[in-house]
């Protein structure tokens, strides 16, 4: 099979693993080639310590993005993810230029993971930029990934169990909606697929001491399990599987551990 390229849109470290620095390898052990645009280059997480970094500009996002389409990077492009940004005129000039991608006779799979806060932090984004996530980037994904807290904010509804948030989900019109960390019972979380009135759900015991990141890991082992050709139920079953081998090795570390991906024989049952 060809590998399929895929455009990673988001922050990236020097230390740790989110943003871009675990989409990357997530997708990479998946044998996809990735093309890496960061939004906010820094030393580090925040939860790692006081971090040293700089904002990619909206022209130089423009600048870098023109140079890899007309350089013909991203001719193959099958997918694009988007994740954090810094400023709502990264949205803008990031939504002008997938506009552009969407205009193709093949359009890429356009994956908006909508990183605006979480239930430990709430928002953690400006809120021009999580408008901006929601008024100007949703109408042009394909798919959206959202943890319970970013689901309820975009939709204004209260996501509380998985009916509710399937119900939100249908809310943000868009074919696929991955829900992460909706509440599945006593010490219970599932990651959740809405698409239109079909529900598939993995659940998984609730789990402290895990290192940031997970959102982004899943949402780029969901893109991967689709480029690979499995149906949205068993995409979704594994990537919650290889996270889940993920969080196991990673749990009571500062960052998170990403050799069971490169090693899947490895994972536990």
């Amino acid at each position: 099979m060809v590998p399929a390229t895929v455009l990673s849109i988001s922050s990236q470290v020097a230390y740790g693993h989110v943003g871009n620095s675990v989409s990357v390898p997530a997708l990479q052990a998946s044998g996809n080639v990735v093309v890496a645009v960061p939004t906010l280059i820094s030393s580090n997480h925040p939860g790692l310590g006081r971090p040293f970094g700089f904002q990619v500009t909206a022209d130089q996002l423009v600048a870098l993005l023109a140079a890899l389409e007309t350089g013909g990077a991203l001719d193959p492009c099958a997918a694009v993810i988007t994740g954090y940004f810094v400023a709502a005129d990264q949205v803008a000039a990031v939504a002008g230029f997938l506009r552009r991608l969407k205009a193709r006779e093949r359009p890429p799979y356009v994956m908006v993971d909508a990183i605006i806060g979480d239930d430990d932090k709430g928002r953690f984004v400006p809120e021009e930029v999580a408008t901006a996530l929601r008024d100007v980037l949703r109408p042009l994904a394909d798919g959206i990934k959202a943890n319970r807290f970013e689901l309820q904010w975009i939709t204004g509804a209260e996501v509380v169990d998985s009916t509710s948030a399937s119900k939100a989900a249908r809310m943000l019109g868009v074919a696929e909606v991955l829900a992460s960390s909706i509440p599945a019972g006593p010490s219970r979380m599932a990651n959740i697929l809405v698409a239109g009135e079909a529900v598939a759900m993995e659940a998984t015991r609730k789990l402290a001491g895990v290192p940031k990141g997970t959102g982004d890991l899943l949402t780029a082992l969901w893109v991967a399990a689709r480029l690979s050709g499995l149906d949205r139920a068993p995409a979704l079953a594994d990537a919650s599987r290889r996270l889940s081998a993920v969080i196991a090795a990673s749990r009571r570390g500062s960052t998170l551990v990403l050799d069971p991906l490169y090693h899947p024989q490895e994972r536990p049952s």
